[in-house]
């Protein structure tokens, strides 16, 4: 090898460790200031305030079924899997629904 090539090997070498001196600094750096930090903080963060849920408060309503139409209601007491209700609509027309099967 000649003189050069060696000039910069070295250069390289001396950067690489010039960089590896800094990074293990900066990590040592940050782990001093994390362990000062703590300690003027007292060791431990302040609880955060607690709400107590009394027994007696009241529990979350149900909301109400809505009531069922008659034609809901029709297919509700029937058992046929089958059946089907049929209503009326039209002028004049005032019959109530009934239930078809096959």
């Amino acid at each position: 090898m000649n003189r050069a090539a060696e000039s910069v090997g070295r250069r390289r070498r001396k950067r690489r460790a010039a960089a590896i001196v800094v990074g293990a600094a900066s990590v040592v750096l940050i782990g001093v200031a994390t362990v000062v930090s703590i300690a003027l903080a007292g060791g431990r963060a302040e609880p955060l305030p607690t709400r107590t849920v009394a027994a007696a408060e009241t529990p979350t309503p149900t909301p109400t079924p809505t009531p069922l139409s008659a034609v809901e209601q029709l297919l509700a007491d029937s058992d046929d899997p089958d059946a089907c209700a049929v209503s009326f609509t039209g002028e004049g027309t005032d019959l109530a629904p009934m239930l078809q099967t096959s």
